[in-house]
């Protein structure tokens, strides 16, 4: 297995053209050896600073012997002009060859000043992996070094041939390797973005989750208003957690059933986990009554059957936990509040920007209420332009360390236009290097 450098590359999530390029890193490291070094610059350092190992090089690879091979990836979609292979980039559209070329000169000046005029065995190579070249001859690069969607032979036996492992080990190997860390400036910034990261999740686990729970009240009622990515559920999660380790017992209730089964596989045993009307339906049947689905009304029977009912003391919990609380009818409040023992507590968690059924909100007089308005999951630019469309509405903040593309707007006035445009936007998404099951139409 290839050596990778940095290391925790296979813990990084990433979308678009970093996907494409950690899927590389794959199968660089499965398909090559480890007398191979690998460096690459899709890493904190590409979600920070948008910028490949050394201009748009996304690969380098060594050899012991010191030779190195810089590899550009180009995934997405790319033109055969008369000019030669072109990247479209925004409204421009770039050579490739030439931008190859060009990046390997600076590698070569930069080697030659740091090490006395020292010169690097160096090679490039293309990878194209989603556009098969029609006429390599014709894209600028030695067809030798092209490696793209129609090819015979796979990266890695190219990679192979271009840096043999039987020429012999040199010094100049670790030289090399040094160069390529100073480079990507592996120690200083990988620990500087990392730590940012890191504070990014104490912030979520360690923020809100945190100090969330060292509110006292009595009674303990804590109504928490929060925007997308705050950590609500983090909380919600973290409160289920404690309650289980105290030997209390948490129901925790919300309204979509893919929240519910979602939560059920993340708390530990010891609590119950159900949607409003998976409740209502255990109480229904404990009662003897069974549901009938096939009547219109049938939900709003079990709704009468649940705030109808007293509950024994086995339907009782020490810990309330209501999530996404904008989904909620406000005549399900005190059916769910006599859920709870004498000195139980409850929680209620909600994001008024979600109100996607229009529901008047619940009111909770008399709770504590905390607001949350940081979001540190979506990309800043996409918080920014919630920002923008909904003005005073909202104060939602981006927290989040990975900037993002600036979002782009299609314009149509027609069906025709709509179509027309929905094509285009996911022609440019998959342009970008997005795996059609990353993109949405919505």
């Amino acid at each position: 297995m290839a050596r990778i450098h940095p290391a925790g590359w296979r813990e990084v999530e990433a979308l678009g053209a970093a996907q494409r390029e950690i899927e590389t890193l794959h199968l660089l490291a499965e398909a090559l050896p480890d007398a191979y070094s690998v460096f690459h610059g899709v890493h904190w350092t590409r979600l920070e600073r948008g910028a490949s190992v050394f201009g748009d090089i996304d690969f380098v690879i060594v050899a012991p012997s010191g030779r190195t091979l810089l590899i550009e990836q180009k995934a997405g979609f790319l033109t055969e002009t008369p000019e030669g292979l072109m990247k479209a980039h925004g409204r421009t559209a770039k050579n490739v060859a030439v931008l190859l070329a060009r990046n390997a000169d600076a590698v070569r000046v930069r080697f030659a000043a740091t090490h006395q005029g020292e010169a690097l065995p160096l090679e490039t190579l293309l990878y194209c992996p989603d556009h098969h070249v029609r006429n390599p001859a014709a894209v600028g690069i030695e067809p030798e070094r092209i490696v793209h969607a129609g090819s015979r032979e796979p990266l890695s036996k190219v990679i192979r041939r271009a840096l043999p492992l039987d020429e012999p080990a040199s010094p100049l190997a670790a030289r090399v390797g040094r160069f390529f860390a100073d480079v990507l400036e592996l120690v200083p910034d990988i620990g500087a973005v990392t730590d940012k990261v890191d504070g990014l999740y104490t912030r979520l686990s360690g923020g809100l989750a945190e100090w969330g729970r060292r509110i006292e009240a009595d009674p303990f009622r804590l109504h928490v208003i929060g925007t997308a990515g705050s950590g609500k559920t983090q909380l919600a999660l973290a409160a289920f957690r404690d309650a289980v380790a105290a030997g209390r017992r948490p129901l925790y209730v919300c309204y979509n059933r893919p929240l519910a089964d979602h939560m059920a596989g993340q708390v530990p045993p010891g609590g119950e986990v159900a949607t409003y009307h998976q409740l209502c339906e255990r109480t229904a049947r404990m009662l003897g009554q069974r549901p009938d689905f096939s009547r219109p009304d049938a939900f709003r029977q079990l709704e009468a059957i649940f705030a109808d009912s007293v509950p024994g003391p086995d339907a009782l919990f020490d810990e309330l936990l209501v999530d996404e609380g904008q989904d909620f009818d406000i005549a399900w409040r005190d059916p769910l509040l006599r859920r709870l023992r004498e000195g139980g507590r409850a929680w209620w968690f909600e994001d008024p920007m979600q109100n996607l059924y229009s529901r008047p909100p619940v009111p909770l007089p008399g709770w504590v209420r905390l607001r949350a308005d940081t979001n540190f999951r979506s990309p800043t630019q996409v918080v920014a332009l919630l920002g923008q469309l909904l003005g005073d509405v909202t104060t939602i903040h981006g927290a989040s360390p990975v900037e993002g593309e600036v979002v782009t707007h299609n314009v149509y006035s027609t069906q025709a236009q709509l179509i027309e445009q929905t094509k285009s936007a996911i022609t440019h998404a998959v342009g970008q290097g997005f795996k059609r099951s990353a993109i949405v139409v919505l």
